[in-house]
């Protein structure tokens, strides 16, 4: 979405040579730093236009800012009075820059009727915090083997704790999370751990190790 209003910006803005306006999003390696693309949309007078995907809505002071442009529809109330901050700060008089002398006037354009949102829902959606697929199927395993524990199926046993053995060989070790159960790791290295799985070692799994599991991306489950 973003990519695409860019596309037409240049489109109707040709002599601009594609300065106008800047796409600024987190996996941009060219938005961060000095002359980065941050520094220059704050800086410089080129970009004029930043569009932003969670970028620039807190933590970022652009007082030369006069018009935000709602191009999505957002449920977060919080959210929202900081994006509407970002143009309300007042020019330094002290840092005026050449193409930003005077700053009268503050207009915000709602393509998603936003403001209507939070007057009939005035503090906005709340989320209730979803877990990871990959915590989800963890835990299900888990579930499914204590089960077959408790009712002596030895083949179904097998089949899910060597799930789980396979879930686990796929944590990135490198990942802060997974090194901070360095220890809780390490126990299941230990020899026979995998082997006649009991309560103990069930609720060990649900309790210390399936959280870790929504560090592990790009796989698919079975």
């Amino acid at each position: 979405h973003a990519f695409r209003m860019k596309e037409i910006f240049d489109q109707f803005y040709p002599q601009y040579r594609g300065e106008l306006a800047k796409v600024i999003v987190s996996e941009d390696p060219r938005v961060y730093g000095r002359g980065g693309l941050i520094d220059q949309f704050k800086n410089n007078d080129m970009p004029r236009i930043a569009i932003s995907v969670d970028m620039l809505d807190t933590g970022i002071d652009v007082r030369e800012v006069v018009n935000l442009v709602f191009a999505k529809p957002v449920f977060s109330y919080t959210k929202f009075w900081q994006m509407i901050g970002r143009g309300t700060r007042l020019l330094d008089e002290n840092n005026l820059k050449t193409w930003c002398l005077e700053k009268d006037h503050f207009l915000i354009i709602d393509f998603w009727d936003n403001f209507e949102y939070f007057k009939v829902n005035s503090q906005g959606r709340v989320n209730n915090p979803q877990l990871a697929l990959p915590v989800r199927f963890f835990r299900t395993i888990l579930d499914k083997l204590e089960v077959a524990v408790a009712k002596d199926l030895p083949d179904i046993v097998r089949k899910e704790t060597e799930r789980l053995q396979a879930m686990v060989a796929l944590l990135p070790r490198q990942d802060i999370l997974v090194k901070d159960r360095a220890a809780e790791l390490e126990r299941m290295q230990e020899k026979g751990f995998w082997n006649n799985p009991d309560e103990d070692k069930i609720d060990f799994l649900r309790e210390h190790i399936a959280l870790l599991m929504k560090t592990v991306a790009g796989v698919d489950f079975w």
